[in-house]
């Protein structure tokens, strides 16, 4: 009996640093606001010139890689490590994982470079 006390008594650190929550996202919504997010990756998430769309970023990104990248910036973006604290991050991290809804985007096809007029194409089968 002793052993299943020490089992469940360790349970709660097994769990992920990460519960998600709608209370979560909410407050991550706000520390988004707060900390100037939007001024970058615009307020519905859409990006801009500074940044880059953030919606759908949950798809892309684990929760780690969101952390590591608002802790620690990189790429363009200042590390905010020193500006949030980890309970504020962890919100933060839960909204933006939550975001899988992203624009849909068309892939365009089209040629690496335009064919040389001056090079004589040659004629395929239904074209002889």
């Amino acid at each position: 009996m002793p052993r299943y006390a020490l089992l469940f008594g360790l349970l709660p650190l097994t769990l992920p640093l990460y519960a998600d929550s709608n209370k979560g996202r909410a407050a991550g919504a706000e520390v988004y606001k707060t900390f100037g997010c939007a001024q970058c990756h615009n307020p519905d998430l859409s990006g801009s010139e500074k940044g880059p769309d953030l919606r759908g970023v949950g798809r892309r990104l684990h929760q780690f890689d969101i952390t590591q990248q608002v802790q620690k910036g990189g790429g363009g973006m200042p590390s905010f490590g020193d500006v949030i604290d980890e309970q504020q991050t962890i919100h933060l991290v839960e909204f933006l994982h939550a975001q899988t809804k992203g624009p849909k985007v068309r892939k365009r096809f089209k040629p690496l470079t335009e064919p040389d007029p001056q090079v004589q194409q040659k004629p395929t089968e239904d074209q002889q």
